[in-house]
């Protein structure tokens, strides 16, 4: 290429010539300083990073003889503080080693190479840093100098990190779920087989018995499913907030009388302690399946003959529908982990009720869909409160 072609370039003509593999003829560098002040003006300005190295292997180089403004940009150093110094002034404890012997073999055999590593910047900072090297020749064919340009690539980077641990995540809940799915299915095989073999045996207590162990069995799993549809629902785009306003007393009501039996079995007594003027600003499906998580753990966990308060807290803007009982109670290095979706958490309740921990994770994800909170106060061994943390505008 002569000089009037390489002078007339554009910064993207330039970055096709070194993506696609093509040389830039050395005659065009003295001592690793550009000839034409137009092209290095071009180079100086280009906002992708462009770092000019020498070709000598020896003494730990090559060395770096040229950078433009975008490489001074991503790595911190001044061109007076790069040049005459090694790319390896870049390198550190967590630079992959495999990474960098495979750079000095393929630029020493061919002159090309591709790859990313962490670098780091003169504050000390990490950035993932790709680049790809280009050979400069002179008119003989010898390779002089070599060109490179870089890419900080270090958000991307980071959404891959959190994407995989986000795949990591599901596929242990996913697995903690299969397996808490085979354990009411277990059940209902167990006692319907035992009802149909010995049903002439059973006395009706005892089948009385089996019926309500039945019974439990499919509530159990009636009450997974229903959270396993929810959340796979909410991890797709089709899940839409309608928020609209409603009275909360007539909500909370509804959802209390759905588990009349259950209290009823467990004599427990559920206090409703909310003005029924009180309205709110909510996604009313999201609102119901909240509290109605929120209640069954309330009373999961309590004791025969206890109480459960559901009441309300108005700060600024912020409504608080707290369900509170008195039960036993959660430890504080379990809370933390108590709305990880790869942590499971369960524990038996107060009548052996088994659970997955599936609906408190639900509740924390459900409640940040719609820009709200969950958030938990306890003592072990003298009760819980939940609230639902609803900005009402």
């Amino acid at each position: 290429m002569d000089r009037d072609k390489l002078e007339k370039l554009s910064k993207d003509e330039l970055i096709e010539i070194i993506l696609n593999n093509n040389s830039i003829d050395s005659s065009y560098y003295e001592f690793g300083n550009i000839v034409t002040n137009s092209v290095a003006n071009s180079l100086y300005e280009f906002d992708v990073p462009i770092l000019i190295t020498d070709a000598n292997f020896e003494n730990k180089g090559p060395f770096i003889v040229y950078c433009n403004k975008g490489f001074e940009k991503v790595s911190g150093y001044s061109a007076e503080e790069l040049i005459g110094n090694s790319p390896r002034m870049l390198q550190g404890e967590k630079t992959d080693y495999f990474t960098i012997q495979s750079l000095k073999q393929n630029i020493k055999e061919s002159g090309h190479f591709r790859g990313s590593a962490i670098n780091y910047k003169k504050d000390g900072s990490e950035f993932h840093n790709q680049w790809g090297i280009e050979p400069i020749k002179d008119k003989f064919g010898n390779i002089t100098h070599f060109i490179s340009m870089h890419t900080d690539i270090t958000e991307l980077k980071n959404k891959e990190i959190e994407l995989v641990n986000q795949i990591n995540q599901k596929n242990t809940f996913f697995s903690i779920i299969s397996h808490d799915l085979r354990n009411p299915l277990t059940g209902f095989l167990t006692l319907t087989s035992l009802i149909k073999d010995k049903s002439g045996d059973l006395t009706f207590n005892k089948l009385l018995e089996l019926i309500n162990s039945l019974n439990s069995a499919a509530q159990s799993l009636n009450d997974l499913l229903g959270n396993l549809l929810i959340w796979s629902k909410s991890q797709t785009g089709d899940f839409k907030i309608n928020k609209t306003e409603f009275p909360v007393y007539d909500k909370v009501l509804n959802i209390v009388k759905l588990f009349s039996t259950i209290t009823k079995n467990k004599e427990i007594e559920v206090i409703v302690d909310i003005d029924k003027n009180l309205k709110v600003i909510c996604d009313p499906f999201i609102f119901d399946t909240i509290i109605r998580n929120l209640l069954v753990n309330a009373i999961k966990f309590s004791n025969v003959q206890q109480k459960i308060i559901i009441d309300s807290t108005l700060v600024n803007n912020k409504i608080k529908i707290n369900i509170t009982d008195f039960g036993v109670g959660i430890k504080e290095d379990t809370i933390l982990d108590l709305f990880k979706i790869e942590k499971k958490i369960t524990t038996l309740g107060t009548n052996k009720e088994k659970g997955t921990g599936l609906g408190l994770k639900l509740c924390k994800e459900l409640a940040l869909k719609q820009n709200s909170e969950i958030e938990v106060k306890s003592v072990f061994g003298k009760g819980s409160t939940f609230s639902f943390v609803i900005i009402n505008n």
